[in-house]
């Protein structure tokens, strides 16, 4: 019996080493593994935080450019877009169907004052083309405006009554701003055929 005893506890004794053994060389291995993905993160956590520092340094000159393209875009506005805006943002709501109707005024204003500085610059047979061209798109405005008054007039409500009236303006906008495009191409024109 004890030599029996003896045997059973070498051999439990063996068994419980090599168990620790092997236990010590997972645990170790395993210990490696989790090392190497711990570094294996911290190195994609670094190369994460330097995508993010790219990435805000490209927002912030993304956020520049577009702050800097609004100021120019402000800048560039014109007078009468500028006089709408301080109509709009200092008037009721329901008042807004004025300022697009002063709007439209202002448009008109402003064509007759390109005709004038292109009828200063032009010959008078280059001037004729474009008062019946003119004459033209009065006529066609003329019909666009009564048909807005005639939406305006049958649906009613102060928001028809703007929208219409900043249809006309708009229409009167291009315009005014088409003349103003002829007038310098045409004052171009004139100060090359100076030079030469």
């Amino acid at each position: 019996y004890n030599w029996f005893m003896k045997k059973l506890i070498i051999i439990v004794s063996s068994i419980l080493i090599i168990f620790l053994f092997v236990f010590s060389f997972v645990c170790f291995i395993e210990k490696n593994r989790l090392n190497e993905q711990v570094l294996k993160l911290s190195l994609a956590n670094s190369e994460l935080e330097q995508k993010l520092k790219i990435y805000n340094k490209k927002n912030d000159e993304l956020k520049n450019e577009i702050e800097t393209f609004c100021k120019m875009d402000e800048q560039s506005k014109h007078p009468i877009d500028v006089e709408l805006d301080n109509c709009i943002n200092t008037t009721h709501p329901y008042m807004y169907s004025d300022c697009a109707k002063k709007n439209a005024e202002n448009w008109a204003i402003e064509i007759e004052k390109q005709l004038d500085s292109l009828k200063k610059i032009m010959n008078s047979n280059e001037y004729k083309i474009i008062a019946k061209a003119q004459a033209d798109w009065n006529k066609l405005t003329v019909k666009d405006e009564q048909i807005i008054s005639e939406f305006v007039t049958n649906q009613q409500g102060q928001i028809n009554e703007t929208l219409g009236f900043s249809y006309v303006a708009n229409l009167k906008k291009q315009r005014a701003l088409f003349l103003n495009l002829i007038y310098f191409s045409y004052k171009d024109k004139l100060s090359v055929e100076k030079e030469n």
